[in-house]
Formats: C-alpha cells, structure tokens, sequence
C-alpha cells in the first residue's frame, strides 16, 4: 500500500528536498502544500498516513497547524516531533515513520 505524507512549508525548496529524501520511490506519495488552508482541505478529501509541518510559517505556526487538523479530525494521529540531539551510537537511525491506526 502507497503511503500517503503531507508536507506544508512556506520554503518550497525545503518541502521538494524533505520530500526527495523520505523513501524510496514508489513507497511513500509526498505532496507539498505552501499554506494551511489547501492542506486541511485535501485532508478532508484524502486523509494522510503523516503530516509534516514546519513550526514558523507567515501568519501560522506548526502547532497550529496540528491544533487545526485534530479539530478537524479527532481520530487523526497527533505525535509530535522535536530535533534530537545528535547521536553518539556507530549506527544511529536513518528515518522515522509515521503511520495512521
């Protein structure tokens, strides 16, 4: 089954390289939103297995962003994600997956 991964960042440059770089062809279908709105429609529409959002956008932030979908959608999966710390193992993970119950 293809997975299906929003992306919604003002930075379109951003979103094509998150986007590149989540797995392998084939697997994983991105689509990238720039604002909010086009976002929360095409969720009604098609709800996805993950969102990834930036936190500081124009007018909005990420938090709100997640607060709007699970308004929207209380079933939705909520997880946030913070940056870690850099690794200290040989083989630290590569990625990280989300996935709808």
């Amino acid at each position: 089954m293809l997975r299906k991964v929003y992306v919604v960042d003002d930075d379109r440059m951003h979103s094509k390289l998150l986007a590149a770089n989540l797995g392998q062809p084939g697997q994983i279908r991105v689509e990238i939103f720039e604002q909010p709105e086009p976002l929360y429609a095409r969720c009604q529409e098609e709800p996805p297995d993950a969102v990834i959002t930036d936190l500081l956008m124009p007018g909005t932030s990420g938090v709100e962003v997640t607060r709007t979908l699970r308004q929207r959608d209380p079933r939705a999966p909520s997880k946030p994600s913070r940056p870690e710390p850099p690794s200290t193992s040989p083989n630290p993970p590569t990625s990280t997956s989300c996935r709808r119950s």
